[in-house]
């Protein structure tokens, strides 16, 4: 009897060996790319999200934020921009569930990361588990001078025109702060 209490422990143990490791992709925010240049839109990061699906779920969802620091900031907030802070549902019954997120447009100079939020859904829609993940800081958002080039005011782009003007105190901008033009956001999902 003894033995086949140990054979059937043995079997049980081994059965539910399989379900804790099914799944092998992990829960992840990263950062894939980071590109800097003079023109806004050529200032962007790529962000990546990966999640597996997990017992009772029926449904995934994962949230984008971005977050900002800018030199002098003493942390990081969360920046406004379209498709940013919005939840993205996967295809009912898939296994693993990803998404690409491009933001553009980024402010220089300033350290960005995503913060993404992780939740699985039963089928009727409850929250089963949920975590969040947060991705490299992606510190090339910054503009490229160029040795021997113009004064750095000079070389300021034109949504900090307002700050060129208040460093030289003349112009209609004297002394108001620059204001950045709005990010763009793309995201896909596979």
């Amino acid at each position: 009897m003894r033995k086949l209490a140990g054979s059937v422990l043995l079997i049980a143990v081994l059965a539910a060996a399989p379900a804790a490791s099914a799944q092998t992709v992990p829960t992840r925010a990263a950062l894939e790319a980071c590109h800097t240049g003079t023109a806004p839109l050529d200032r962007y990061a790529v962000f990546t999200a990966q999640m597996a699906t997990v017992p009772q779920a029926a449904r995934m969802q994962l949230r984008f934020d971005l977050l900002q620091r800018l030199p002098g900031d003493d942390g990081y907030r969360v920046v406004k921009g379209p498709g940013l802070g919005v939840w993205r549902s996967s295809v009912p019954g898939v296994d693993i569930f990803r998404y690409r997120k491009q933001v553009a447009n980024l402010q220089a100079p300033g350290s960005y990361r995503a913060l993404v939020r992780f939740r699985w859904l039963d089928v009727t829609g409850h929250v089963l588990q949920s975590t969040a993940r947060r991705s490299r800081t992606s510190r090339r958002a910054r503009l490229p001078v160029r040795r021997g080039s113009a004064r750095l005011a000079d070389a300021l782009l034109p949504e900090h025109a307002d700050a060129r003007a208040a460093s030289r105190g003349v112009g209609r901008g004297a002394g108001r702060m620059p204001v950045p033009a709005p990010l763009v956001a793309s995201g896909a999902g596979r």
